[in-house]
């Protein structure tokens, strides 16, 4: 796992709100897919960065 290439991606993709990192569950399915590594360790990732997954369709997060 690349995990620079992974944090340039998601950092490419977070929405900034009132100073609260955050990025969709969806897209962070579709990294994990794009980078060939389980949504979990995206999920790691997003926590080392603080970015917190919304709108997650399984409740995983």
């Amino acid at each position: 796992m690349n995990e620079e290439l992974i944090k340039k991606e998601l950092q490419s993709k977070v929405n900034d709100k009132d100073g609260k990192l955050t990025i969709p569950c969806a897209t962070t399915m579709e990294i994990a897919e794009k980078f060939s590594v389980t949504p979990i360790e995206v999920g790691q990732i997003c926590n080392k960065m603080g970015i917190k997954i919304v709108n997650c369709q399984l409740g995983c997060f």
